[in-house]
């Protein structure tokens, strides 16, 4: 049968979270169902084949109430903040529908939760076990609409554990130093890094790294707002209150303004911009033809580093000589390592660790892409003891292959090309800047990386889910 034509499940919570959160959101889902309620997490409810947006969009439409897990990872994800947009709109049509924010881990500037209660679940003192139990009766309490009181949630729960963090990206330390020394030469620095990597936990140890060198009054972290439909005065309002600035520079040409008397006045200045691409396309213009001016102006004085992917690499290449960054240089977050796993499998398993020979094939099995390491890892841990796990087979059957190919089938053009890139071995050159569409959505997608000068899958496990999943066999 058409997944289209099945009956509608109705469900009392929708739940929205960055995939580099899955662990989490996944404990905070079964603790949801064991109240009793019906609960739609993407990997239980999401029907095999059928269109995500789609599915998702159909899912919220049939919630009760929406909750927005809120991480550092979530201030980066374009996704989740078109999740974030459509509870919001749904609360606007619907006044029935209640939305909780809930933020979990180091919590990167959101300003949009200004204006919307949201529940904290950040561990506050010694007991993690007490503070979860108490977020986790105030979430209940603000899905049905009363008052949390002083209590705490009394009955059965799962309490995540260190399994449950996100990893940081491992190596930072030689890279961020080389990113910084390289400041000192050229005052715009690109972090360029595909899918899932350089996530939130990155932005926030980079932003620590810059105050510690040039003093934390100097550096400020701009996140522009989420909605690409923000007028110019919402964006550059936003980015102003992120700079410490009078609300007064409220507009493009006020915030810019600030700027040069900030530099005539003799101060320096560190930004650090992340979620550039997801924003509006007249404001990320306009802001990168800002800062690049600025740079111009004051060499000495400016610090600039970008964080992002393909539209950030467009600043730089789509139009040429005339591209707002082409002076800028650029850098792409490095590839995970063996002694990386190893430490990534300490952290988030303790015991049982990882040798080096187990290492390298989950590195081989999920070709580095970091979310197909971490579904690697949880397969380790449930395999019974003594029995091999069969990465390759487990990969390519992952609703991962799903969310990242479903999408492909709405364009039957693209969809034929792409069934003949899936067999092939070698996708082509691996130019610093991909001219063919299709071969740049794949390689930012992280489905595809340069091995020496050609352009390569990740691994064969992507290559069997997409032929799968697209109907190429």
């Amino acid at each position: 049968m058409d997944p289209s034509q099945l009956p509608k499940q109705e469900y009392d919570v929708f739940l929205s979270h960055a995939s580099a959160n899955k662990r989490w959101a996944e404990v905070l889902a079964q603790n949801l169902k064991s109240t009793g309620r019906r609960v739609f997490y993407d990997e239980w409810s999401l029907v095999p084949g059928s269109e995500l947006v789609s599915g998702l969009y159909d899912g919220l439409q049939h919630s009760r109430t929406g909750i927005l897990v809120v991480s550092p990872e979530a201030a980066n994800s374009g996704w989740v903040g078109r999740e974030y947009r459509r509870m919001i709109h749904r609360r606007t049509k619907d006044p029935g529908f209640r939305f909780v924010p809930v933020v979990y881990g180091e919590m990167a500037e959101m300003p949009f939760l200004e204006d919307i209660l949201w529940e904290d679940f950040r561990p506050r003192g010694d007991d993690p076990e007490a503070d979860y139990r108490r977020g986790f009766h105030r979430l209940l309490c603000g899905l049905e609409g009363r008052c949390p009181g002083d209590q705490s949630f009394t009955e059965d729960l799962t309490i995540p554990g260190a399994e449950c963090a996100t990893p940081l990206d491992q190596g930072s330390g030689d890279f961020f130093a080389g990113l910084f020394s390289a400041l000192e030469f050229t005052p715009v620095q690109l972090l360029l890094a595909q899918a899932d990597r350089a996530g939130g936990p990155v932005i926030q140890t980079l932003l620590a790294d810059a105050r510690a060198r040039y003093g934390a009054t100097t550096c400020h972290h701009l996140a522009p707002p989420f909605d690409p439909e923000a007028g110019m005065d919402a964006y550059f309002t936003l980015l102003a209150r992120q700079c410490g600035m009078d609300p007064a520079a409220g507009n493009a040409a006020a915030f810019e303004g600030a700027l040069h008397q900030r530099f005539m006045d003799g101060k320096t200045l560190f930004l650090l911009v992340s979620g550039l691409e997801n924003g509006s396309d007249e404001g990320r213009h306009r802001l990168a033809g800002m800062l690049r001016n600025l740079a111009d102006m004051y060499p000495n004085q400016l610090r600039v580093v970008l964080c992002g992917g393909e539209r950030l690499s467009d600043l730089k290449y789509a139009d040429g000589t005339l591209s707002m960054f082409n002076t800028a240089e650029e850098h792409h977050w490095p590839e995970l390592g063996v002694a990386d796993l190893v430490e990534i499998q300490a952290e988030r398993y303790g015991g049982n660790g990882l040798t080096t020979g187990e290492a390298e094939a989950v590195l081989s099995a999920a070709g580095g892409h970091p979310r197909l390491i971490l579904w690697c890892l949880e397969q380790r841990r449930r395999q019974p003891e003594g029995e091999p796990p069969d990465y390759r087979r487990t990969l390519a059957a992952s609703p991962f292959m799903h969310q990242q190919f479903t999408p492909f089938k709405r364009d039957p053009q693209a969809l034929e090309r792409l069934c003949a890139l899936l067999a092939a071995d070698d996708l082509g050159p691996a130019e610093p800047y991909l001219q063919d569409p299709l071969l740049r959505r794949l390689y930012w997608r992280n489905l595809c990386r340069p091995v020496g000068d050609r352009l390569r899958w990740r691994c064969a496990a992507i290559r069997e889910g997409g032929k799968k999943v697209l109907g190429c066999l």
